[in-house]
């Protein structure tokens, strides 16, 4: 898919590697935050694993639907 490819270039920018569902979650946040550095990025990434465990759930979990087929 077109969005995985930009979401992929988009993390190699702000984070290390886009791998697992909370780091998908943690690049769509950098991209609505419009993070372009690895700096950026590890606060971003910084304060989201400063999030309640509850709260990164609920946070992966919504970040991760696709609109379509899930929706909030």
């Amino acid at each position: 898919m077109a969005y995985d490819i930009y979401l992929h270039n988009r993390s190699a920018q702000c984070l290390a590697e886009l791998s697992s569902a909370k780091e998908r979650a943690v690049i769509k946040l950098c991209c609505n935050a419009r993070v372009f550095t690895f700096e950026q990025g590890k606060k971003i990434q910084q304060a989201f694993s400063e999030l309640f465990l509850d709260e990164q759930k609920r946070f992966i979990e919504y970040l991760n639907l696709d609109g379509i087929h899930e929706r909030p």
